[in-house]
């Protein structure tokens, strides 16, 4: 089991910080800027931060692959990151 942790602080500038950090992530990831992140471009990403077992980055980008398209867009992407913090 994977757990991501979030703090969600009401304050609102905390917010828009961490929101904007989150779409600067998705633009790094989102190396052919298509404004979406395909699951090989997700697997070079877990690459570069040292995770070399591609299975793993599969099943988080599966879980987080809402509607099943391959794909994972900036809004999904960071609402999963907010609404759901398990992995199971």
């Amino acid at each position: 089991m994977i757990i991501l942790i979030f703090k969600v602080s009401n304050d609102e500038k905390k917010l828009e910080g961490i929101h904007g950090s989150l779409q600067l992530i998705f633009d790094a990831i989102d190396s052919n800027q298509d404004e979406a992140i395909s699951s090989e471009e997700f697997g070079i990403y877990f690459q570069s931060l040292g995770v070399s077992d591609n299975a793993f980055a599969d099943v988080i980008f599966n879980e987080m692959d809402s509607n099943k398209d391959g794909l994972l867009n900036k809004h999904g992407l960071i609402d999963f990151l907010f609404k759901k913090n398990t992995i199971q």
